[in-house]
């Protein structure tokens, strides 16, 4: 059986989808490969977990161009880049 917090920690299908897109379309921004780009999101940084994910409703929203600004800028912020 799985507890609460595993549950709350399990990424829809559409989330999953939006956070692959958002690595693809951050390493082609900055010409880097989407897994190194992966460990910066998920390993070096909480940007995947505490930004990506929890706000897809908003970000998913907004232009491919605005997210990936958004989340590279929040990157330079927390010192990933």
């Amino acid at each position: 059986m799985i507890n609460q917090e595993a549950a709350d920690q399990v990424m829809t299908k559409k989330e999953m989808e939006f956070s692959v897109f958002c690595i693809e379309n951050i390493a082609i921004e900055l010409n880097r490969p989407p897994q190194e780009i992966y460990g910066l999101l998920k390993e070096k940084s909480d940007i995947l977990d505490t930004y990506i994910v929890p706000c897809y409703e908003a970000l998913h929203s907004q232009s491919k161009e605005y997210v990936v600004e958004d989340i590279i800028r929040l990157m330079r912020k927390k010192g990933v880049l």
